[in-house]
């Protein structure tokens, strides 16, 4: 099965996507691919709607996936704490000291000093939250983000699949 063609991990690399409402992971090592859900995402922190079991859970998983020297996320949040920093990686020292930076401002100062959009300035805390749950689990050492997300990775995959004559479009 083909992916996005940066999707090949090994075991060094994993891929977080985390969304509002729930957090997806995957990894592609030999002997083949992994992927996990876990209904802990940024809005539904927030709202403390998530569930301590589903944290045990996920954490619980973390430990058999570790270590991994490089957390790949996926998604708006990430981006955006990423440049915020001016930043295209981050090893997790400095990681977690802007994460406590940021979760020291208040929703007002992340939108003026970093142009958030309101949506985004109110929901990142809990986004970078859950980040640094992973990170810490995973004995992660570098935090960087795609520029691609899911659904273009699934494009990539059509395109492959169109040219190399595996599906027909009528």
């Amino acid at each position: 099965m083909r992916f996005h063609p940066k999707s090949n991990t090994g075991k060094k690399k994993i891929f977080v996507d985390l969304g509002g409402g729930s957090t997806e992971f995957f990894s592609r090592d030999d002997p083949g691919v992994e992927i996990r859900s876990f209904q802990l995402g940024a809005v539904r922190n927030m709202l403390k709607k998530d569930k301590k079991a589903e944290w045990v859970r996920m954490e619980e998983w973390l430990k058999t996936m570790r270590p991994r020297k490089k957390v790949i996320g996926i998604g708006g949040n990430i981006r955006s704490f990423l440049q915020a920093f001016n930043a295209k990686e981050m090893d997790s020292k400095n990681f977690s000291k802007k994460v406590k930076e940021l979760s020291g401002m208040t929703t007002q100062e992340k939108i003026l000093r970093f142009q958030f959009s309101p949506d985004r300035a109110d929901v990142i805390d809990n986004a970078m939250s859950i980040f640094q749950f992973i990170v810490t689990h995973l004995d992660a050492k570098i935090i960087t983000a795609t520029k691609w997300g899911v659904s273009d990775s699934i494009g990539v995959k059509l395109f492959h699949e169109i040219y190399s004559n595996k599906i027909n479009i009528l």
